[in-house]
């Protein structure tokens, strides 16, 4: 992922899914899916933000998780 080259990078991330998991929540992590994607071209827009590409890619991983895939 843009700005992220390890999973490490990024402690916000951990701790928005270590509180899901307290509180019971279901939380779909992109992460993996972008980390997946990353040599099948720009996703992003600049290092946040991502593009019509990256919302497809966002709209899938949803879809999946949403019904069970």
């Amino acid at each position: 992922m843009p700005g992220h080259t390890s999973e490490g990078r990024c402690p916000s991330r951990k701790k928005v899914l270590a509180i899901c998991a307290q509180a019971g929540l279901d939380c779909l992590d992109l992460y993996p899916v972008f980390a997946d994607a990353a040599g099948e071209g720009e996703l992003f827009f600049d290092i946040m933000h991502p593009n019509a590409a990256g919302h497809r890619l966002i709209a899938r991983a949803l879809a999946d998780h949403l019904l069970g895939g």
